[in-house]
C-alpha cells in the first residue's frame, strides 16, 4: 500500500515538473517570436541640411543565446574588435550597455568611454558603408530591436560633413513579453567646413 502511494506521489510530481517545463518552453517561444516579429518602430534623424540623405545598417541584434541577450551583425564585430583589442563580442557589448546606461548592472571591471565607441562607429561607416541601406527622407523603419548605424551624406559636401550616428531601438515597457518597439530620435551632428582663401586667390 505504501509503495503504491509513493508511486502515485512520484507520478504526480513528474506530471507537475513536466507541466512546468512545457510552460517554460511556451514562454521562451513567445519571447523569441516577440523579438523576431515585434511591431516596427521609426527612427527619426533631425538636424539634417536640405541636401542630406541617410542610410543605415543594423549592427547589433537580439540573441537570447548570449549572456547579454544581444549579438553583433553584418560584420560589425570585426570593426569593434579593431578598437577593443583582446575583448570578446560579449565583453564589447557589455561596454556598450554600460555606456548607454551608467546604472546598468554589468560584470565587474566593465567601463566605457565615448571616444572608443566613436572610433569604432567611424570604422563601421568607413569599411561597411557600402552595405548601408538608403532611405527616402529622414526616417528609418526598424523591424527589430537593436542598434542601427546611421550615415548621413550631403551633396553640399564642401560645406558640411556628418559624424557617424547610432540609434538603439528598444522594446516599450512590458509585463511578460515584449511586443512593441519604441520609436527613437537621433540628432545629426554636422561640422561646417570653412574654406579659407587668400586675397590673391
Amino acid at each position: 500500500m505504501q509503495r503504491k502511494k509513493g508511486a502515485n506521489l512520484m507520478k504526480n510530481l513528474f506530471k507537475k515538473i513536466g507541466a512546468l517545463l512545457v510552460a517554460a518552453v511556451m514562454v521562451l517561444s513567445m519571447c523569441t517570436a516577440a523579438f523576431a516579429e515585434g511591431k516596427s518602430a521609426t527612427i527619426t534623424v533631425n538636424n539634417l541640411d536640405a541636401n542630406a540623405t541617410i542610410s543605415y545598417l543594423e549592427i547589433i541584434v537580439p540573441d537570447q543565446t548570449t549572456e547579454t541577450g544581444w549579438a553583433f551583425a553584418n560584420g560589425a564585430d570585426s570593426k569593434f574588435k579593431e578598437v577593443f583589442s583582446g575583448l570578446s563580442d560579449q565583453q564589447i557589448i557589455w561596454k556598450l550597455i554600460k555606456y548607454a546606461d551608467g546604472n546598468a548592472k554589468v560584470p565587474t571591471g566593465i567601463t566605457a568611454t565615448a571616444t572608443d565607441f566613436q572610433t569604432a562607429m567611424s570604422k563601421v561607416e568607413t569599411d561597411l558603408g557600402g552595405s548601408y541601406k538608403p532611405v527616402s527622407g529622414n526616417t528609418i523603419t526598424a523591424t527589430t530591436a537593436g542598434v542601427y548605424a546611421i550615415k548621413a551624406t550631403t551633396t553640399d559636401a564642401t560645406n558640411y560633413v556628418y559624424s557617424p550616428m547610432a540609434a538603439f531601438v528598444s522594446f516599450k515597457p512590458y509585463t511578460d513579453v515584449p511586443t512593441e518597439l519604441k520609436n527613437e530620435t537621433v540628432n545629426a551632428k554636422r561640422t561646417t567646413i570653412k574654406i579659407e582663401k587668400s586675397s590673391n586667390e
